[in-house]
């Protein structure tokens, strides 16, 4: 460790009070020490500034059509995660009214299936209920009764450059039901 001397200490302010163009700003005593422009920048190194950027342009062209193609992906990747959701609402939602009222007609599972904003062509429903004895029946449920609604959804990814992919997504939901038999 050096100790901080009054010269130490002058020399480093000089040294810190350098202004960009490289030239001491501190008077000095006699005509060794007056003021120095730093020399010119090489040209060569204003020619190697100029091609590094447009290495960095080739380079983000090349890396472009990759990046669209991961954007798009996430974009598809999100929606087919809320049409999955939404499927594995439909189901609850349908298995929920079929336990409490017994039965759904077609307006009532097409009031469910216009407020998921799924496509109701790819959308299939099934509801069935099973009594007390493990057999299944049509309905109208009856108190007691498992109410077992299965969705399936045929969702199809549209990625660039990859295509279009299918997926079925599926859900199901299983209610008791607490309809009384006749009423």
């Amino acid at each position: 460790m050096l100790p901080l001397t009054p010269s130490l200490i002058s020399l480093l302010l000089v040294a810190d009070n350098r202004d960009q163009r490289g030239t001491d700003p501190s008077p000095g005593p006699g005509p060794s020490h007056s003021r120095v422009p730093a020399p010119p920048p090489r040209a060569q190194g204003r020619r190697r500034a100029r091609g590094q950027r447009g290495q960095a342009l080739v380079e983000f062209a090349l890396m472009l059509p990759a990046l669209v193609v991961v954007c798009f992906g996430i974009v598809q990747i999100i929606l087919m995660l809320r049409a999955d959701s939404a499927v594995a609402d439909l189901a609850r939602q349908a298995s929920q009214k079929v336990a409490l009222d017994g039965r759904c007609e077609d307006s009532c599972l097409r009031t469910l299936i216009d407020r998921t904003g799924l496509a109701p062509a790819a959308l299939h429903l099934a509801v069935t209920a099973t009594g007390a004895d493990g057999m299944g029946h049509a309905l109208p449920a009856t108190y007691g009764d498992d109410v077992v609604v299965q969705v399936t959804y045929d969702y199809g990814l549209d990625i660039p450059f990859l295509g279009h992919l299918q997926r079925t997504l599926s859900a199901s939901a299983t209610q008791v039901s607490t309809t009384f038999q006749g009423s």
